[in-house]
């Protein structure tokens, strides 16, 4: 390469240079604003599987104290023969009734008022990142 081509190379490189960094734009605000949107976006998504997990958690704990409650009245089915009380038998009941009424009446205002708003909450999320990505 002749001193004239170093040269020309040298000013074209320089220029080169000058365009590639003026393609970077640098908005702090932006910046800040897309973290705290990110951020947003990861705590909606958390809330909502932790209260879809709660819901589920709740239901299986009720489904479990049924089961308990079953073999608990099974145990006590000797006693009941032989003329005792029947112990078993009344804490079955108390636990289906607790089942029955108390978790149904929660399931559906906890879906109604937390659970629907925050799904409905993180769809958002989603809707955005697909459709300006």
């Amino acid at each position: 390469m002749s001193w004239e081509g170093f040269k020309k190379a040298v000013s074209r490189a320089s220029g080169q240079i000058t365009v590639k960094s003026a393609d970077k734009v640098l908005d702090k605000d932006y910046d800040m604003e897309e973290r705290r949107y990110k951020t947003l976006q990861k705590a909606g998504t958390d809330i909502q599987k932790d209260t879809k997990g709660y819901l589920d958690s709740l239901r299986a704990v009720t489904a479990s104290e049924v089961a308990i409650a079953e073999i608990v009245n099974n145990l006590y089915e000797d006693a009941r023969s032989a003329g005792g009380y029947n112990v078993g038998g009344y804490y079955l009941q108390a636990v289906q009734e607790y089942d029955q009424e108390t978790v149904k009446q929660l399931d559906g205002p906890f879906r109604e008022t937390v659970l629907d708003p925050i799904t409905k909450f993180a769809v958002n999320y989603q809707e955005l990142k697909e459709n300006y990505n």
